[in-house]
């Protein structure tokens, strides 16, 4: 045991923690996309209890994974031809916003995409109590899934 009350740990072991410490805000915004990259099966779950007719078609419920992906696909062709070039005319940086400008915007989005999940999922758990499909997981509520 030491007997300089200050010399509890070494440097090192300072400098390690700090870098810790430095690490946190980013691993804590990795917990949020995960719970983001899990709710995108869970919109499969869900408009299996929906109503997914289009005109005289029913959309299979497996469609709605690949809905988002073109939804991505589409999104980052928008992204890099039109808002780079606004956003680079403006900030006057090569890719218009620094990297974690970017990560700190791709969180929001993905949050408020959660939150909108979550206020949907509410609506319809509510009508399909309402429904009297409570007990009944098959049941279709008469709300549309799209």
């Amino acid at each position: 045991m030491p007997t300089d009350p200050w010399s509890i740990c070494t440097v090192r072991q300072v400098e390690e923690l700090k870098a810790v410490i430095k690490v946190l805000p980013i691993w804590s915004t990795g917990i949020t996309m995960a719970i983001t990259i899990s709710q995108q099966s869970f919109s499969v779950v869900q408009a299996e209890t929906m109503n997914r007719m289009v005109h005289n078609f029913e959309i299979p419920s497996t469609s709605y994974g690949a809905f988002a992906i073109l939804t991505l696909t589409i999104w980052v062709a928008i992204y890099d031809r039109i808002i780079v070039p606004l956003l680079t005319k403006y900030t006057k940086k090569g890719k218009g916003l620094s990297l974690k400008q970017r990560m700190g915007i791709g969180i929001a989005i993905s949050c408020l995409a959660t939150l909108v999940a979550a206020l949907v999922e509410k609506k319809r758990r509510n009508e399909a109590i309402t429904d009297g499909f409570i007990d009944n997981p098959k049941g279709v509520v008469n709300m549309s899934a799209m």
